[in-house]
């Protein structure tokens, strides 16, 4: 892959870098984005957000519509989906299709913030395109939210997405998360605790601020303590299995390692996880039934702004 004609964004200036919040879907990082933005960072204008959604994200997804809806044309433009990643391979994508979308989140990121000021960028399949993003940007900064997967499970099981068994939603966030990985493999990143969050939200908002930091990003603001815990409800960690789950040995062995990154005080280096092949077959299986080709994507859950 290469950039074209495109010209990279972001610079070295400290008070334009980019901030990319990865995670699986149902990890927290519609929370995780917000507390950023209490910090200073910008989402872009609150009419370019996908508006809450009453039981799946009632705080709202922090995410923008336009960058959501690019990212599902180009994942479309090979056959794949949020949920339908049986062989994911971004060398599977055309050239054209791979210009189309630089070309695409240039603009978008370019009305993020044009009055300076630190951006920050959140959509799941974030994990999935992540070298086409390095690609844009020529030094962003990575914030990862770490869930149980068990967790993620759950809350996928049967939501408004679908119904999903649990091997198949653990293979999904296994796909996510081995993606993202190789994505930014050898660069600093920041992983942040879901639970953590919100059982201690002060503690952790503090240590956010000073991880970014560590990466490179000055001139953030002090968190309202009232504002962040009118935000960070403990609540929000609703979806706890209510029967025991297992993982596979190798998915263990990504979460526990996740898990250890999340409790470092400072940005950790992506450079010594777990390798294992992605569980193609496992995705396989479930795509070749009615239900992935049914299911909707995220941004088809929620009512426009109006």
């Amino acid at each position: 892959m290469n950039a074209g004609s495109f010209a990279r964004e972001d610079g070295s200036d400290p008070s334009r870098r980019t901030v990319l919040v990865l995670g699986m879907h149902r990890s927290g990082t519609s929370v995780l984005t917000q507390v950023l933005a209490l910090l200073g960072c910008h989402l872009g204008k609150e009419e370019d957000l996908l508006p809450a959604h009453p039981t799946d994200n009632p705080t709202g997804y922090a995410e923008r519509a336009d960058v959501v809806a690019a990212h599902d044309r180009f994942l479309h433009s090979a056959g794949f989906g949020w949920n339908r990643l049986a062989a994911f391979d971004l060398d599977r994508f055309d050239e054209r299709a791979k210009q189309e979308l630089l070309g695409a989140l240039r603009g978008i990121h370019a009305d993020i913030g044009p009055t300076g000021g630190p951006v920050a960028i959140k959509d799941p399949r974030l994990c999935l395109v992540l070298p086409l993003w390095r690609l844009l940007l020529s030094s962003p900064v990575y914030v990862v939210a770490v869930r149980d997967p068990r967790e993620v499970a759950c809350s996928l099981a049967d939501g408004p997405r679908g119904v999903y068994p649990t091997p198949h939603a653990l293979a999904l966030w296994e796909t996510y998360i081995r993606n993202m990985l190789a994505g930014m493999r050898y660069q600093r990143a920041l992983f942040v605790s879901f639970p953590n969050l919100l059982n201690d939200p002060m503690v952790e908002a503090e240590r956010l601020k000073l991880g970014l930091r560590a990466l490179g990003i000055d001139g953030l603001s002090n968190v309202p303590e009232a504002e962040l815990r009118a935000l960070v409800d403990p609540g929000l960690r609703r979806s706890l299995p209510a029967a025991p789950m297992s993982l596979t040995p190798a998915q263990e062995a990504l979460y526990r390692w996740l898990d250890a990154k999340s409790r470092l005080p400072t940005p950790g280096l992506v450079d010594d996880f777990p390798w294992a092949p992605l569980p193609d077959a496992v995705l396989s299986e479930y795509e070749k039934g009615a239900g992935a080709e049914a299911q909707p994507d995220p941004v088809d859950l929620v009512e426009p702004m109006m």
